[in-house]
């Protein structure tokens, strides 16, 4: 056959006269050439194209698992230096609270309008620069708010849109602050005592998804004593000043599937109509940095 002519046409021109190779060399050779001419080109071609059909079928479950790791690993990243960052400041001021440090100035009734909080905006500065080593930041009118998307639904908010400072870490995450004075800020459910800030973070900069719960996250209230404590986190509920213990607080994310999903159940098997996801981060701290709805 043509498929065997053209066998010992490769073998003789390899055992031929003016051959350099050694017996072992040849001899792998013709081995390999042996196995290379049991398969047609039709077999081979039909082989790789199972192949391509099976890597077609696993590669975007891999990507998007490798892409949730990615998140995991980013926000347990950001926790811990924005937490040891914040007790760092009050250990280098001698100061028992983030109050006594003067960065988290009241600003009375302007707190929520925190693009005009200079003296805020000042403090944070240094902070960010000395301690945090940021790459650039933004302060109040020169933050741009971006349109980001709710985990599932078509609902879409801002990111930085209440935001006083914005600060660009070395690692690619950006950090909004939002300043609270360290003061009892009313809610919708009681109050929160002693929060001196809020803060979001977007774990790979300006780059897409653009997702709360995502890339996305409100880490929660940064407290008097340098914690960070997540919002819709029963650590959170049980803060609130007349509120009780909060187990049965309506906000408390295991309580309202809207805030993110029911707990212990995907989001691609969530049947909520709509999951905002923008404190998704009390149910990741829940689950030891580990995204489950995500998987």
């Amino acid at each position: 056959t043509e498929r065997n002519f053209l066998w010992k046409r490769i073998y003789l021109s390899s055992s031929g006269g003016g051959n350099s190779l050694k017996s072992s060399h040849n001899h792998g050779l013709r081995l390999f050439l042996r196995r290379l001419a049991a398969f047609t080109l039709a077999e081979v071609l039909i082989t790789l194209g199972i192949i391509g059909v099976v890597a077609a079928m696993t590669m975007p479950s891999l990507v998007a698992k490798y892409q949730i790791k990615q998140y995991e690993t980013a926000l347990k990243e950001v926790y811990s230096i924005l937490s040891n960052g914040f007790k760092q400041v009050m250990v280098d001021t001698g100061c028992p609270d983030l109050e006594c440090t003067g960065i988290f100035i009241s600003a009375g009734e302007g707190l929520i309008n925190n693009s005009s909080d200079t003296e805020f905006q000042k403090n944070i500065d240094v902070v960010a620069k000395n301690v945090f080593k940021v790459v650039k930041s933004y302060k109040g009118d020169e933050i741009t708010p971006r349109t980001i998307k709710y985990l599932k639904g078509d609902t879409t908010a801002e990111f930085g849109g209440n935001s006083g400072y914005e600060m660009y870490l070395p690692n690619g995450t950006i950090v909004a602050f939002q300043n609270f004075g360290c003061g009892e800020v009313p809610n919708n459910e009681g109050s929160l005592k002693n929060l001196c800030g809020f803060i979001s973070v977007d774990l790979n900069g300006e780059k897409l998804p653009n997702t709360m719960g995502k890339d996305i996250f409100a880490l929660g209230g940064l407290y008097n004593n340098g914690r960070i404590v997540p919002n819709t986190s029963l650590l959170w509920a049980q803060s609130k000043v007349g509120v009780g213990k909060g187990e049965n607080y309506t906000d408390y994310w295991r309580n309202n599937s809207r805030l993110c999903g029911k707990p212990n159940v995907s989001l691609k098997n969530d049947t909520t109509p709509e999951i905002v996801g923008q404190d998704c981060f009390a149910r990741v701290l829940e689950n030891n940095f580990e995204i489950d709805y995500l998987k």
